[in-house]
């Protein structure tokens, strides 16, 4: 499978689509509205989708601005696409945020030496203390039980003690693959638990038949080097104008 192709099944694994292939909302349980337009490139080619919310006419010219610019020697170099769509959407009245980042595929072989004790959704209930939501992880007590419950797809922690200090669960999850949500403490980060727990989360979705991918904005810096530590494979970069306000997906300091 080629990198464009898989980059392909990873946007819809982050994003529903309707029965015109035009973008719909986010993979999730929240009401979260879909980017106005994603372009995604590739070493061997480029992709992109339109959201359903936008008007037809300015929907059929933003594919024509993607498919009549060349794209660029290297998939992290910007498309002349980027500022076209961005003259587009001005022009057309719309106001959008612009987000970019790389995006990897987690390779079949990824391992990374534990920093801790690290519980995983494959353990059962007798196998692992009990776990509690780190308070400056933000999750509502509905979520973390569905977690815990394996309701909501893979997941594994590093513990310090009795306390977790980082997670990676399946932030979006369809049949064919998912989606690395990570998450650090604060206090924790630089020390490896982000690449642990990815490595161990990525193993888990493997064995479910789905493949793992990562991703993270341009800017975080931390993530970017846990998919360094890891060596994950780099499919491209996805470009995406969004509603204001929507946070882009991206992995977490480690």
């Amino acid at each position: 499978m080629t990198d464009r192709e898989l980059l392909g099944i990873e946007i819809e694994t982050l994003w529903e689509s309707d029965s015109r292939g035009q973008l719909v909302r986010a993979r999730d349980d929240r009401a979260s509205v879909a980017p106005f337009v994603v372009l995604a490139t590739a070493a061997d080619g480029w992709l992109g989708a339109v959201s359903a919310s936008l008007d037809e006419h300015l929907a059929q010219a933003i594919v024509e601005a993607m498919t009549r610019t060349p794209m660029p020697a290297r998939p992290a170099l910007p498309p002349q696409a980027v500022i076209d769509l961005s003259e587009l959407l001005t022009a057309s009245g719309v106001a959008a945020e612009f987000h970019s980042g790389p995006s990897f595929l987690v390779p079949r072989e990824t391992n990374f030496a534990p920093t801790g004790r690290i519980v995983t959704s494959a353990d059962s209930a007798s196998e692992r203390p009990l776990l509690f939501a780190p308070p400056e992880a933000n999750w509502p007590a509905g979520e973390w039980n569905s977690l815990l419950a394996g309701e909501i797809g893979p997941w594994a922690m590093a513990l310090d003690g009795e306390n977790v200090v980082a997670i990676c669960h399946s932030s979006r999850l369809i049949a064919e693959a998912a989606e690395a949500g990570a998450w650090t403490h604060p206090e924790q980060r630089g020390r490896g638990h982000a690449a642990a727990v990815t490595a161990a989360w990525a193993s888990l979705v493997r064995a479910s038949g789905r493949l793992p991918f990562y991703s993270t904005s341009a800017g975080n810096l931390s993530s970017r080097r846990v998919a360094e530590r890891l060596n994950l494979h780099p499919l491209g970069w996805l470009w995406s104008y969004r509603p204001p306000e929507e946070e882009p997906l991206a992995g977490s300091p480690g």
